[in-house]
């Protein structure tokens, strides 16, 4: 009888043990889960200042416009002051945009001739709107450069911020230290854009690299990454920018290839768009660009460089 009440007891005991631990371990997982989800709604604010929303506007017949909307992802700023008809001397802040070619036109035409043939490009603020101008594209790079003055008194409206190079890209799964678990996949970027009225910030990571990639009947890109991203909305997302965990620019969205079983977004990554594009702007000459060494398949590729007439 004693022998049957001390085994009772031994139970009772190893199955409070074994509650507790239980409910530890449920309440460190809530508890990470949730510090995760405040890491990821820091980053999404730290990081949405540096991408703007442009409005595209393309006069139809009968005076009706068709509107879409893309992304851009502001790099430089210069203070500059202008004066009006009167005389008077007005303070204006001029913000360089990078973006993608195919939201002003997908020929060398339409981007040389946007103005004339009536495409109208604005970024939007909170209250109000201000025309771009477009600065140069590279076709290798599908990297577009607008310009948008913003004056003084309207800066409040716009809020922008101007984004950090990354100085190194993340590598492919395939070269990394995930690649030996296919389920070991980290939200390492961070992809900002938007495809509303509102930003969307999508988590992802990179699964590989292609080289001279066919992306229309006109362009080959150099290299781009190809990123696995939960909830990729697409449209309105080109030109969006995509970020690193320090909140670095590694990267532009040009596309994107959905399927049942995740999405796929295609990048631009930053090392290609500063080495081909950016160093060679004079408007950018106070901007201080990181260094690549670009790859064997892309540093003798011809560079297809355009400025507006």
């Amino acid at each position: 009888m004693i022998s049957l009440f001390r085994n009772l007891i031994k139970s009772v005991f190893l199955i409070l043990i074994s509650v507790l631990l239980v409910g530890s371990t449920i309440s460190a997982q809530n508890q990470q889960g949730s510090s995760h989800e405040q890491y990821l709604a820091k980053i999404r604010k730290e990081i949405l200042p540096f991408v703007v929303q442009l409005l595209i506007k393309t006069p139809m017949r009968e005076g009706r416009d068709v509107v879409a909307s893309a992304s851009g992802v502001a790099i430089y700023k210069a203070e500059n002051e202008l004066q009006d008809a009167f005389g008077k001397i007005g303070k204006y802040t001029t913000y360089y945009i990078l973006s993608v070619i195919h939201i002003a036109g997908e020929k060398e035409n339409d981007l040389r001739d946007y103005q004339k043939n009536g495409t109208r490009i604005f970024v939007l603020g909170k209250k109000t709107q201000a025309p771009v101008k477009i600065v140069a594209w590279e076709w290798g790079s599908e990297a577009l450069l607008l310009s948008v003055d913003i004056a003084e008194k309207d800066l409040n409206d716009f809020k922008i911020e101007v984004a950090h190079f990354a100085k190194e890209l993340p590598m492919s799964l395939f070269e990394s230290r995930y690649s030996g678990n296919p389920d070991d996949k980290p939200d390492n970027i961070f992809l900002a854009g938007y495809p509303y009225v509102t930003p969307i910030v999508n988590t992802g990571y990179v699964s590989n690299y292609v080289w001279n990639f066919d992306f229309n009947a006109y362009t080959s890109l150099a290299k781009i990454a190809v990123v696995d991203v939960m909830g990729f909305e697409g449209q309105g997302q080109s030109g969006g920018g995509v970020f690193n965990q320090n909140k670095e620019l590694m990267g532009l969205v040009f596309g994107g290839l959905y399927a049942a079983g995740g999405n796929l977004a295609y990048i631009i990554p930053i090392d290609i768009v500063v080495e081909r594009f950016l160093k060679k702007i004079p408007e950018l000459s106070g901007l201080s660009l990181p260094n690549f060494i670009l790859e064997n398949q892309i540093k003798n590729k011809p560079i297809f460089f355009g400025r507006p007439n």
